[in-house]
């Protein structure tokens, strides 16, 4: 869990298909699907309050705008990993949406408390259109692209 936090981190602040294989990067992608975006909107949103109140509305809107386009996929992703879950442990559905949901807190949690720890420099870089410009318009948090690509791998099965 360790090594996905790290990676969650990277992914927040940088573009990582840069730096990723295809496989690599799928695995990532799932992995973030598991994050609780609205929860760590919400922290660095009240973190920006404070380090840097002016360019609050501007993020807002990026991060409701990424949201559009990506809170269904992400609903619908969930889905899928229990679906998953629950055909790889072979267990009772009610049980696999239980993990997921684990699995979500564990990477949320994992990924607020990092947040928490990042410098004041950093947060200034990601509330002043860092995080808005390079880690809401990457490609690894693009979800609906990854729901996409999951339903055609489903198709081809």
């Amino acid at each position: 869990m360790k090594n996905s936090l790290g990676v969650l981190t990277l992914a927040l602040f940088l573009p990582l298909s840069t730096f990723a294989s295809p496989p690599e990067q799928f695995s990532v992608r799932i992995q973030l699907a598991q994050v609780d975006y609205a929860v760590i909107h919400d922290q660095l949103i009240e973190k920006c309050k404070i380090s840097s109140p002016e360019s609050v509305q501007e993020l807002s809107n990026a991060i409701a705008l990424w949201d559009s386009n990506n809170s269904l996929a992400l609903r619908k992703l969930k889905v899928i990993s229990g679906e998953l879950l629950a055909k790889i442990f072979k267990i009772p559905q009610a049980e696999a949406v239980a993990r997921s949901r684990r699995i979500s807190e564990m990477m949320t949690n994992g990924l607020k408390e990092k947040f928490d720890n990042i410098s004041s420099d950093e947060l200034k870089t990601a509330c002043s259109g860092g995080y808005a410009t390079s880690s809401l318009q990457s490609p690894m948090l693009n979800f609906s692209e990854l729901l996409n690509e999951i339903v055609l791998v489903k198709k081809s099965d």
